[in-house]
């Protein structure tokens, strides 16, 4: 495997994860929808705001590392062979 290929796949890789974050942020702030999408079943917002506040450090280690893998293969795949 070139280094090009390799840092293309670092970089999927990376914003995969970042996605990841994104995705697992919202799933746990939001918390899914109850049955149904009736305004008289939401949530709170202290009960949103305490789920967001306990999901950040999780986010931020996802979100950290796929910047970091970002970076890492966009330095591999610019470096010459």
């Amino acid at each position: 495997m070139t280094r090009a290929r390799a840092g293309h796949a670092l970089t999927g890789i990376g914003l995969a994860c970042i996605l990841w974050a994104v995705v697992f942020m919202n799933a746990r702030a939001i918390g899914g929808p109850p049955d149904g999408l009736d305004f008289a079943r939401r949530r709170p917002y202290d009960q949103v705001k305490s789920a967001v506040h306990e999901a950040f450090p999780g986010f931020l280690l996802r979100g950290l590392s796929g910047l970091a893998l970002v970076v890492a293969g966009r330095r591999l795949a610019a470096r010459p062979a």
